[in-house]
């Protein structure tokens, strides 16, 4: 009997079980294998595509739920890890397969760093991984297009770190965490859900966006915010255009981003905001800052083949804005406060702005703020409604008020405006050169400009600096109102009002009105200026080189009225001259030389009672004469008006005597004489005729008329008076001898002087003694004998 038995069970020697054991068995060891082969694959191909050293924790995957996880990948290239993560996980949908679909159900990715490094020109290493640089090569483009489709339903990255690392610009992006949902080929048009939380250069960012990227026509839109990114990492991409980029960039609005054929659109609605910003730009040369920028409004970019269209409606606020020139060390402009408004920027020749306001604007100060000397500093200025279009500037207003102007002459005679003149067009040439010229071009229209009104008001103050002269002249103007209307280059013909209303110094009035041709070929204006009260001790600065003057005292009132037409000056200047005193210079320039008599007689003869001084100046000339020189022409014209009305006065107080005046020197005098009628008498004699007296009663009208003036009595004896005297002598001789062939009488020189002194004392009592004209006032003179002439008359000549 046998007690065991060596035949297995039949089971086991069934094919089929055998079958599937092998089966088993097969599922079983690739189940346990592949997860090893995916290891080795990927440690593999990092090692042949850059890596230096792979390490990878562990791959698991189900084929079942066909869920793949890896764990702890570190790639290492130079000792330096360029990528790793320390868990993916990703699940596969096995049905759609059938489909020839490729759904991935979800894809989770944590602390996950990568290294980009684009340092090369011909590389790019993400991971250490060269990538290719995305050209198909022939084989691929001939292919036949794959019908397989692929999709994403989820995917979540948390903790990421890429650094990005180029010639040029450097960047670190941290993901706190990203989503994406909902992105499938065979679902195009069906808008994907991202959601990102993080930072850009440790500038804290998130993005709530929708976007169809796969779709026929792409769209991107979304919800976008971005804190204090800095700019100075972008200094270099920019280097082009800056030397220096410093601040800090946000962003907070919407955007919307359609990928169009031949082009694209990009729709913006938001804020952009730039802190600290420091900037220095190459060509022009050029320095700005600002404590902060912000752009609030929405743009339209639409990019096309040819030009792109632009649409920007917008208010811009700058805080504490400085603009430098930095080659003339020239803070062109700043501004604790400049705010536009209503910008509206349509295409890239079309602009509008409702209103450009400004808070303590200062322009043309030294950059180094040592010495406070802005050319212009205004508490308030603002230009309202600003547009341009088709080369054509228009503005309604432009008004600022509790401004400070200063204008400066430095003692080579530079004007410090012209210096900022200077600046800008050197900035301004800079600019152009850099501009290449296009071929063939169509010549370009001028820019043509129109500004209804310019109005200053306020607290306003120009002061005026000139170290040109001896000493330092220096004054200041304080503004009551400032106005300019109606320019327009496109109108010549029409004229631009302007008016000013103001003080010089303390009581000083100035008023100014008229009007001005300015864009006329030639240049028209008239104006009337009045001046009350101006002191002119100050003014010695100018008169003593132009004039010879020294001002000790006076005031000066005057009107003015002044006409430019086709190219020819006319006006008067109606001066009055309040208790002027004054001494004369030796100057080549000297008033004095350019008028025949002596100055301060001129200015005696002119003052009435009050001690003022009347005088009314001509204006004229051609300006634009090579030769003119308005500094000659002011004397020529000074001088005439003296002269003139000195000699004027005269002749009508003392008509009709007053066509004898004459101006000459006197008995080898070195200067010249104003030299009356002269009082005429019968040879021998001393009595003053009728005629003679009625003209003496003018002479003391002029005397009670202008007390500064002395008239000097010459007495004068001529040969006639010495026959007169010898006919008497011989006749009394007659009369006391019997003889009647009497001998000639001489007649001595001493006793023709004694009749000449005998009539100027003869006119100096009548005077005192008819008019009570003071003594101190009529002067007596040497007296003359005269026998250079037969027809001499005797005489009493009358200088002033």
């Amino acid at each position: 009997m046998r007690l065991f038995h060596n035949k297995a069970p039949k089971v086991l020697t069934k094919r089929w079980f055998q079958v599937t054991a092998l089966l088993l068995l097969l599922l079983a060891g690739i189940l346990t294998g592949t997860p090893f082969l995916i290891k080795d694959y990927v440690e593999q191909w990092l090692l042949e595509n850059g890596g230096d050293r792979v390490v990878f924790e562990d791959v698991d995957f189900n084929p079942f739920t066909a869920e793949l996880i890896l764990k702890g990948l570190e790639v290492q290239t130079d000792s330096k890890t360029t990528l790793s993560f320390k868990r993916v996980a990703a699940s596969l949908a096995w049905s759609p397969l059938l489909d020839k679909k490729i759904a991935i159900d979800r894809v989770e990715l944590s602390s996950f760093t990568i290294l980009i490094d684009q340092q090369s020109e011909d590389a790019l290493l993400v991971g250490s991984i060269r990538i290719p640089d995305g050209e198909p090569s022939k084989n691929d483009t001939d292919e036949t297009p794959t019908t397989w489709m692929a999709g994403i339903e989820t995917l979540i990255l948390n903790d990421v770190h890429v650094q990005y690392a180029a010639q040029q610009l450097e960047l670190a992006l941290d993901i706190s965490t990203l989503e994406l949902n909902h992105l499938h080929q065979w679902a195009q048009d069906d808008p994907a859900r991202l959601t990102v939380n993080g930072s850009l250069n440790q500038a804290p960012f998130t993005l709530d966006a929708k976007l169809t990227p796969l779709a026929a026509q792409p769209v991107y839109q979304g919800k976008l915010t971005l804190n204090g990114l800095p700019l100075d990492a972008f200094t270099q991409v920019a280097q082009s255009a800056v030397t220096q980029l410093a601040g800090n960039l946000s962003y907070d609005g919407k955007f919307v981003f359609i990928q169009k054929k031949g082009g694209f659109l990009l729709k913006h609605e938001g804020d952009v905001n730039l802190q600290a910003l420091d900037v220095s730009l190459n060509d022009p040369v050029l320095h700005m800052t600002s404590e902060a920028i912000s752009i609030n409004g929405t743009l339209e970019l639409i990019g096309t083949d040819s030009t792109p269209e632009i649409q920007l409606i917008s208010n811009i606020t700058l805080q504490n804005l400085h603009l430098i020139a930095e080659e003339d060390k020239l803070e062109l402009l700043s501004a604790d406060t400049l705010q536009l408004t209503g910008l509206n920027l349509a295409a890239t020749n079309k602009l509008a702005i409702a209103s450009i306001q400004a808070d303590k604007l200062k322009l043309g100060r030294n950059a180094d703020h040592k010495i406070k000397d802005a050319f212009i500093d205004v508490g308030q200025f603002e230009v309202s409604t600003l547009a341009f279009s088709d080369d054509l500037l228009t503005i309604d207003k432009v008004h600022y008020q509790d401004g400070y102007s200063r204008i400066k002459r430095n003692a080579d005679g530079q004007w410090r405006v012209i210096g900022i003149i200077d600046s800008m067009i050197r900035l301004s040439k800079q600019q152009q050169a850099e501009v290449a010229p296009v071929a063939d071009a169509p010549a370009k229209n001028p820019l043509a400009m129109a500004i209804n009104r310019i109005k200053i008001s306020g607290d306003s103050k120009i002061s005026f600096l000139d170290q040109s002269v001896k000493p330092e002249y220096k004054t200041e103007l304080k503004i009551d109102t400032i106005l300019v209307e109606n320019l327009d280059t496109r109108k010549p013909e029409q004229h631009s009002n302007f008016k000013l209303a103001g003080r010089i110094g303390k009581y000083t009035r100035l008023n100014l009105n008229g009007y001005a041709l300015p864009f006329q070929q030639p240049f028209g204006i008239e104006i009337k200026v009045q001046i009350d009260a101006l002191d002119l001790p100050p003014l010695t600065s100018y008169t003593r080189e132009s004039l010879g003057l020294v001002l000790k005292s006076g005031a000066l009132n005057t009107d003015t009225v002044l006409s430019i037409d086709k190219q020819q000056m006319k006006g008067q200047i109606d001066l009055k001259l309040h208790q002027l005193e004054l001494e004369t210079v030796k100057n080549k320039n000297s008033l004095q030389s350019k008028i025949p008599i002596p100055l301060n007689v001129a200015l005696d003869t002119l003052r009435d009672g009050n001690d003022t001084i009347t005088l009314k100046i001509p204006i004229e000339g051609d300006p634009n004469r090579p030769s003119f020189d308005s500094k000659d022409a002011i004397n020529k014209a000074l001088a005439t008006g003296v002269k003139k009305g000195a000699l004027t006065y005269l002749t009508f107080a003392l008509q009709p005597y007053g066509a004898l005046i004459t101006a000459a020197k006197y008995a080898g005098e070195e200067l010249n004489k104003v030299r009356l009628k002269p009082v005429s008498f019968e040879a021998g004699l001393t009595d003053i005729d009728t005629e003679d007296k009625d003209y003496l009663s003018k002479v003391a009208n002029i005397l009670k008329d202008r007390p500064k003036i002395a008239i000097k009595l010459c007495g004068v004896a001529v040969d006639a008076d010495k026959l007169y005297l010898q006919q008497q002598a011989v006749t009394k001789s007659n009369k006391n001898s019997k003889s009647k062939d009497s001998k000639p009488v001489a007649i001595s020189d001493e006793q023709l002087v004694t009749l000449a002194g005998d009539r100027a004392d003869r006119v100096k009592d009548y005077l005192i003694k008819q008019f009570n004209i003071p003594a101190s006032h009529l002067a007596s003179c040497q007296p003359r004998i005269v026998t250079d002439s037969s027809d001499a008359q005797p005489r009493t000549d009358l200088l002033i």
